[in-house]
């Protein structure tokens, strides 16, 4: 891979810049080696938080965000990194920020610093394996708990024009690769058995403490694929991917599925059907969004695309919640329900919860990584000119 770098990006709220490093200190906050704040259109990353505003606490539920991204871009090649720490607050924000730094920089020393670079995809792929434990080191030093990982290497075969990506990933955050020409495609689908229904709440694996101090390789997964010049390399978080899920966004219903109160009106599907309608709708949104030619659908617009998608899908569930809870505190009741008795309180809570369940989308913490794939030019876009940043309203 070529040492000319022209991004190295990282978030979201700074991502890997207060990121503690692999040392002896756990209380080390070293500076890191490269700038996490130059992205380009063609190497970028986007993060949000799809949760309801709480007006009591000032904040959006579950914050901070616990999704942390990172890509190191060159010439001919990148290295991308995408953690979703295991449910809310701080600790799984530093067990993602802590997976990816500790991962990152081995990689970049391995591919960048190092004499010897890997000869071959076998090597690539060894490579990514033991950054795994850098990573693991980093989370277990700094007391976080656990987070998922993805992690990707696109890389040119020596005297040829081919690239090919090389992923290795553990728990839910997932990698695609999306053609101009041909649609988006799932790289990992070997990470999950895709004949059965899977618990969303189970990522399925992660590093961090999981088993004692060992980290929960179970769904482990190196997954290899070819690349076609001006194709999009990206990982996603579940809360993208799922909410391409046909059950979770209410386009069709799938057996034995029991998180949303589905339509009978809408088609069934077999389970083992599912991955390739959410691949599909990720297909048709970015479709719809323009006739594009190879080449113009670049990283930055491919990541703003999917940010807004899931943003808009999920407005009415998320509408939904902040009204109701708004209700639950009694200065905010309506005159005529302050008058209803407890018992029938409750009655209008359970119908409101009922309702938001029948709504699409899922909450969560919404984050991906991109790459355009082919030579790249050197030409860096600062944060401080350009910044696709997209919240919910």
């Amino acid at each position: 891979m070529s040492p000319n770098t022209f991004a190295t990006f990282s978030g979201p709220d700074g991502g890997l810049v207060n990121a503690p490093c692999e040392s002896s200190n756990t209380t080390d906050r070293k500076t890191p080696k490269y700038d996490w704040n130059i992205h380009h259109d063609r190497a970028f990353g986007n993060a949000v938080s799809l949760y309801e505003f709480n007006k009591e606490h000032n904040c959006r539920t579950g914050s901070p965000i616990a999704d942390v991204f990172a890509i190191h871009a060159t010439e001919n090649g990148a290295i991308l990194a995408l953690a979703d720490g295991v449910n809310w607050g701080p600790k799984p924000r530093l067990a993602a920020q802590c997976g990816v730094r500790g991962c990152m920089e081995y990689l970049q020393e391995q591919f960048f610093d190092n004499d010897c670079h890997p000869k071959n995809t076998h090597e690539v792929f060894k490579i990514l394996r033991t950054s795994l434990d850098h990573g693991q080191n980093l989370i277990l030093n700094t007391e976080a708990t656990l987070t998922t990982i993805c992690l990707a290497v696109v890389v040119q075969l020596r005297k040829t024009d081919q690239f090919v990506l090389c992923v290795v990933n553990v728990g839910d955050s997932l990698a695609y690769v999306y053609s101009p020409m041909h649609g988006v495609r799932e790289v990992t689908t070997g990470c999950r058995d895709l004949l059965h229904d899977r618990d969303l709440r189970e990522c399925g694996g992660a590093l961090g403490p999981a088993v004692g101090e060992d980290p929960d390789l179970d769904n482990l997964t190196f997954s290899f694929t070819m690349l076609e010049h001006d194709d999009v390399v990206f990982l996603a978080s579940d809360g993208i991917t799922d909410n391409f899920d046909p059950a979770m966004a209410m386009t069709a219903r799938v057996k034995d599925f029991k998180f949303k109160t589905l339509d009978e009106n809408l088609p069934l599907i077999e389970t083992a059907d599912r991955q390739t309608h959410t691949t599909q709708a990720m297909s048709e949104m970015l479709e719809r969004s323009g006739k594009h030619e190879p080449g113009e659908d670049t990283a930055m617009m491919v990541c703003g695309r999917f940010v807004q998608y899931v943003v808009k899908l999920t407005n009415p569930y998320r509408d939904s919640l902040e009204k109701y809870h708004a209700r639950m505190h009694k200065d905010s009741l309506a005159e005529e329900e302050s008058k209803l008795t407890n018992e029938e309180r409750m009655e209008l809570d359970s119908q409101r919860k009922k309702a938001i369940y029948t709504l699409p989308g899922k909450l969560d913490h919404a984050s991906m990584v991109a790459f355009t794939v082919g030579n790249q030019q050197q030409e860096c876009i600062s944060l401080k000119d350009q910044e696709l940043v997209v919240y919910p309203p």
